[in-house]
């Protein structure tokens, strides 16, 4: 069960790093007092290395790991090569953005992309503002941008700046947050309710320990 060192403040990401995930293998962890180096091996063979921050912010960490349960992309299987999050809420996007980095991916790995639906009378020009604006929100340049997703049509997009992916090619990454993600339910599943609290509606089940069945 994953049980993080909380300190009300930070969470030692130390202790988040699985020696094995779904597509790579961590054969070495080293710790230091700043950072952890991982060194790991793909299910090719191929071997890489990523240096994360230690200590990660336990309200961002919470709250990013919440919205990608909420709005990331999840691939099958046979697609695990990319971590994608999609929102329209610039303050979102950089909240994922700044844990990406503490996680050790560099701005210039992040490859974002515009999808908007514009209106039949709307320029096409609009796109390229969008762009620009995100580029100067985001402080990725422009040219890391891939080919913007355009429907025509009656616009539709309660946001003005339309809906923004941010896409990285790490699948360290991908596992990392599969597995964040499947642990934290699965500790919550597993979990007693509060003494003399049982299901709502059954009165009966008072104090009783829910039952985690597979589906």
């Amino acid at each position: 069960m994953l049980r993080p060192r909380v300190d009300m403040s930070n969470v030692d990401m130390a202790e988040l790093i699985p020696e094995s995930l779904a597509h790579v293998s961590i054969f070495e962890k080293i710790v230091n007092e700043e950072d952890v180096l991982l060194r790991f091996r793909y299910e090719n063979g191929r071997e890489d290395m990523l240096r994360i921050r230690r200590y990660v912010p336990a309200t961002l960490f919470g709250y990013v790991l919440g919205l990608y349960a909420g709005d990331g992309t999840k691939r099958p299987s046979y697609v695990k090569t990319r971590f994608e999050f999609v929102n329209s809420d610039p303050r979102k996007i950089i909240a994922v953005i700044s844990l990406l980095e503490m996680l050790g991916v560099s701005r210039k790995e992040i490859r974002p992309r515009l999808q908007i639906r514009l209106g039949l009378n709307e320029p096409i020009s609009k796109v390229r503002d969008l762009e620009r604006k995100w580029s100067i929100l985001l402080k990725i340049p422009i040219t890391q941008f891939r080919k913007p997703s355009i429907r025509w049509g009656i616009a539709g997009s309660r946001s003005k700046l339309g809906t923004l992916s941010v896409r990285v090619y790490k699948v360290l990454l991908v596992d990392l947050f599969a597995f964040w993600e499947n642990s934290i339910l699965s500790s919550l599943l597993i979990s007693p309710p509060p003494q003399g609290q049982g299901s709502p509606g059954n009165a009966s089940s008072a104090g009783s320990k829910p039952v985690l069945r597979p589906t």
